[in-house]
C-alpha cells in the first residue's frame, strides 16, 4: 500500500510507501519538509524527496542541483513573453525593411543607378562603410530582439533597444524604429518581465 500526503506549501501531490508513516521528506518542488502521517522516528527518503535527518532547527541535507528556471512561473513567463511580442515584431520588420533598403542603395550605387555622379574614391569608401555598418546594426537588433522574445539574454536584450533608439541618418528605416525602441525599454524595466529572463 501508498501513503498520499500533498506539500502544505506548494500542493504538490506525493505517494509513499506505508512503511514511510512518521518520517519526513523535502518536497522536490519546494523544499519544504513534509511529514508523513503515521507514527515513527525515522526519516523518508523516497523516489521524490530527499532525506532529512535531525530535528527541523538542524540545518538540512544539500539540495540536489537544479536547474535555474528564470525565476518565475510559466504563467508568469508567458506574461512576460506576450509583452515582449509585440515591440519585437514591429523591429523585425523595421530592421527588415532598413536591410533591404540598403542593400538597394548599396546595388544601385554600384551599378551606377544610384548616386552617378558621385565616383570619387572618398565617397565610395564612406557609403560602402556606411552602409555595411547600417546592416551590421540591423542584423543585431534582429538578433537582440529575438531574445528579448524568447526572454534569454537580457543583457544583449537591453543593449538591442537602447540602440534602436540612437537616431541614425542614412537609413529611414531607423528613425521608425525608435518609439519601438522605447516600447522594448519600457517593458524590459518592468520587474516581472525581467525576472522572466533566462
Amino acid at each position: 500500500m501508498a501513503i498520499s500526503v500533498a506539500c502544505p506549501a506548494c500542493g504538490r501531490q506525493y505517494s509513499v510507501k506505508d512503511d514511510a508513516g512518521g518520517k519526513r521528506f523535502k518536497c522536490k518542488t519546494c523544499e519544504t519538509v513534509i511529514d508523513v502521517p503515521e507514527g515513527g522516528d525515522e526519516f523518508a527518503a523516497d523516489d521524490y524527496g530527499d532525506p532529512y535527518g535531525g530535528d527541523l532547527g538542524a540545518a538540512p541535507a544539500p539540495a540536489p542541483a537544479r536547474r535555474k528556471s528564470g525565476g518565475g512561473s510559466s504563467a508568469g513567463s508567458a506574461a512576460a513573453a506576450a509583452q515582449t511580442l509585440v515591440p519585437a515584431i514591429f523591429m523585425y520588420v523595421i530592421c527588415g525593411l532598413s536591410i533591404l533598403y540598403m542593400l538597394v542603395q548599396i546595388v544601385g550605387t554600384a551599378a551606377g543607378v544610384l548616386n552617378p555622379e558621385e565616383k570619387d574614391v572618398a565617397f565610395m569608401v564612406g557609403f560602402y562603410g556606411a552602409s555595411c555598418a547600417f546592416l551590421v546594426r540591423d542584423v543585431f537588433l534582429i538578433y537582440a530582439f529575438s531574445r528579448m522574445q524568447a526572454l534569454k539574454s537580457f543583457g544583449v536584450a537591453y543593449a538591442g533597444a537602447i540602440i534602436s533608439v540612437i537616431p541614425v541618418l542614412g537609413a529611414p528605416c531607423c528613425v521608425l524604429g525608435i518609439p519601438f525602441g522605447i516600447w522594448a525599454l519600457v517593458v524590459l524595466n518592468n520587474p516581472s518581465v525581467k525576472s522572466a529572463f533566462r
